[in-house]
């Protein structure tokens, strides 16, 4: 915004027609409109870092052996950027689960149905979307090994 020169003479800002009175007046609105400016720009920035980050769809697998590793890391990199999104474990194993072929779906299914999909602490149940995965890539053939990164699973 431009500066405006508002200072003046005893009784009238001179080329104006303002009195002190006035001119004090319009710095003050001036003032005003600098700081409702600077809250509008926090304000603004607040909102763009809390928008939410647009959410990766969930891919099939087609069942190509070629295509796994590229498969999971995608699953795998949805679940660290959806976290705050997606439902509890056992939903998001369910959800890998409607992901791979149907012609593997019984086989999974009966992973699921076992006490390895759960991994048991404390006395309570936990679903590994990661031990999920690895089961997953045991059972189709691919022999390396899945970590979880960052030494948790969702």
């Amino acid at each position: 915004m431009d500066a405006i020169d508002l200072s003046g003479g005893a009784a009238q800002n001179s080329g104006t027609g303002a009195t002190p009175a006035t001119a004090e007046m319009m710095r003050a609105l001036f003032a005003r409109i600098q700081r409702l400016e600077q809250q509008l720009q926090q304000w603004t920035a607040t909102l763009a870092a809390e928008a939410p980050r647009p959410r990766m769809k969930w891919l099939e697998w087609s069942g190509d052996m070629e295509t796994l590793s590229s498969w999971q890391a995608y699953i795998r990199a949805k679940l660290r950027n959806d976290a705050a999104t997606l439902p509890d474990a056992e939903g998001v194993v369910m959800m890998i689960q409607q992901m791979i072929p149907t012609s593997q779906q019984a086989h999974t299914a009966r992973w699921i149905q076992s006490e390895s999909a759960r991994e048991l602490a404390d006395g309570e149940v936990r679903w590994s979307a990661e031990a999920f995965l690895a089961h997953i890539a045991e059972r189709c053939g691919d022999p390396r090994p899945r970590t979880w990164p960052f030494g948790s699973s969702p």
